[in-house]
């Protein structure tokens, strides 16, 4: 396990904080967060219902599981989790050598895929107005670059995205592609190297 320290922006106090990105987190700190993210998603799924609204598309993701499985598969996969003030705000499932890149010049070439991200609820709308935390997305974009270089990727990464999901890949520059039928018909991102330096520089500075 490693740690990285980041900045978050703390939207209550309205101030930057200081926060952890672990790298390799511990399946006992996924299961109490997603415990706690279960709790929080039910009763939204079903006030939702009861209203005839439209809940997010990820509210039934039970990451305990997910961690678990991973588990069978860490020579390939890696689980980060962003972790402030004692609490997971974040997590996110990698993979590596899993797919290849679709994007010339580097077309065929491997990336870090990311096969699952989610915010804490008390971080996202609609759970949480106003949200806790923000940028978890963002700095778990910029950490699959940096975890992409350091694996020999030069930065490239890829993922299929939710819909709605879609605008967040978008506005953070990922090129789009068709959607996928091999993959639930979800619309495809990616980064090349050339992208990944571009997107992430302005964070060296």
């Amino acid at each position: 396990m490693r740690k990285f320290k980041i900045p978050l922006f703390d939207n209550l106090r309205q101030r930057i904080v200081d926060a952890w990105l672990v790298e390799g987190i511990g399946l006992d700190e996924i299961a109490k967060a997603n415990a706690k993210w279960t709790r929080i998603k039910r009763q939204y799924r079903n006030d939702c219902k009861r209203n005839g609204l439209s809940f997010p598309e990820h509210s039934h993701w039970n990451w305990e599981s997910k961690a678990e499985y991973s588990t069978l598969f860490d020579m390939i996969q890696t689980r980060f989790g962003i972790v402030c003030r004692g609490e997971i705000q974040g997590l996110m499932l990698v993979e590596r050598l899993t797919q290849l890149t679709k994007l010339p010049p580097d077309k065929g070439e491997p990336l870090i895929y990311i096969k699952f991200i989610e915010v804490a609820p008390q971080n996202l709308e609609p759970f949480a107005n106003p949200r806790q935390f923000l940028g978890i997305g963002g700095q778990f974009i910029s950490s699959a670059i940096r975890y992409s270089i350091e694996m020999g990727f030069g930065g490239r990464i890829g993922l299929h995205a939710l819909p709605q999901a879609e605008q967040f890949y978008r506005s953070n520059g990922m090129v789009e592609f068709d959607k996928d039928p091999l993959h639930e018909n979800l619309r495809y991102y990616e980064f090349t190297c050339q992208q990944a330096q571009d997107h992430d520089s302005p964070k060296r500075k």
